[in-house]
């Protein structure tokens, strides 16, 4: 099997899933080619023609024209999209996804919306990780807390932090992402707080050193990206789920529908309902060492084996060479 790969051109967190892909595709052994659009762009219909791919492959599909998918498929390449980010912009992708020959997307709750948006082929496929990015290690002081947590600052998030703020600040805690400002009790928290954006690899090591990882999922109607006018509820686990897992460390996580899917509840990941459930398992779980460390490596068997992006990809290309 030959694949094409077009990188997406949005930078930010997706350039990290795109090397986090190339890593599972070459895991895979598969005949790989990367482009970049805005690098190669002008020349990717020779680069196809050349290469005769039997896959190309992109993810959300920015900057990929109807027109162009129209004109890759004549070399006799299927095509296909993940969509990564659903469904927060999905109104953004949506439109487009039609002229793939087969679309993926990381929230099972989207599965019919694309359909019934006039794509044939739709299949869910939710996010995962990469274990060479996010594995057990042990870390200096500096990484080391009671509590962490790493994401940006949207409005449900501000929302229960603030709330739990007095609490958290008796703490050994880090909240480490962009617009935290916003909080009402930022100047409480402020000596907590790390502002800039972070790589995986220095995250990894935050979550290696917490006690206690929250992670708390964004909500799916954000004012701050009002890409989901249907307001398409989000059923599916972000990929912090699988990243803390997979480091082997100890997560309180709120409920999504599909939870229960990945992680056995109870006895492989923690969940909380509200600020006063969280504190009190928060409280509980910091005196209780060895429950933590029975957990989190519950969940970390069960996410090296199941779900790595290796997992994801074979799933995917398996999708493509059966149909």
């Amino acid at each position: 099997m030959k694949l094409l790969y077009i990188q997406s051109n949005i930078g930010w967190i997706f350039d990290y899933i795109n090397q986090y892909i190339i890593n599972a595709l070459i895991r895979l052994n598969i005949n790989l080619k990367v482009v970049r659009l805005e690098n190669e762009g002008k020349n990717i219909l020779e680069i196809v023609k050349n290469f005769k791919p039997n896959i190309i492959f992109c993810i959300l599909g920015h900057g990929i024209t109807a027109t162009l998918i129209n004109q890759m498929k004549k070399f006799g390449a299927k095509t296909a999209c993940w969509y990564v980010d659903d469904p927060y912009t999905i109104d953004l992708t949506v439109n487009s996804a039609k002229y793939f020959d087969y679309v993926f997307t990381i929230d099972s709750n989207c599965v019919r919306y694309y359909m019934n948006s006039g794509c044939k082929k739709v299949f869910f496929v939710p996010l995962g990780v990469d274990e060479s990015v996010f594995y057990p290690i042990e870390v200096d002081d500096f990484y080391k807390s009671d509590i962490c947590f790493v994401g940006s600052a949207f409005p449900n998030r501000i929302e229960l932090i603030d709330k739990i703020a007095p609490y958290i600040a008796t703490r050994k805690v880090r909240i480490i992402g962009q617009w935290w400002d916003r909080l009402k009790s930022y100047d409480m928290l402020r000596p907590y707080i790390t502002g800039n954006i972070m790589n995986p690899y220095e995250i990894m090591k935050f979550y290696r050193g917490a006690k206690i990882n929250l992670n708390i999922h964004r909500y799916y109607d954000c004012p701050i990206l009002p890409f989901n006018k249907n307001r398409i509820e989000a059923y599916t686990p972000n990929n912090r789920t699988f990243e803390i897992a997979a480091c082997n460390s100890f997560q309180l996580t709120d409920y999504r529908k599909d939870l229960d899917k990945f992680y056995e509840i109870g006895s492989e990941i923690i969940v909380f309902k509200d600020e006063r459930d969280l504190i009190d398992k928060i409280e509980y779980y910091l005196s209780n060492p060895y429950e933590r460390e029975r957990i989190s490596y519950n969940s970390y068997l069960r996410t090296i084996s199941k779900h790595t992006y290796v997992c994801r990809l074979s799933q995917i290309l398996n999708v493509i060479k059966n149909d």
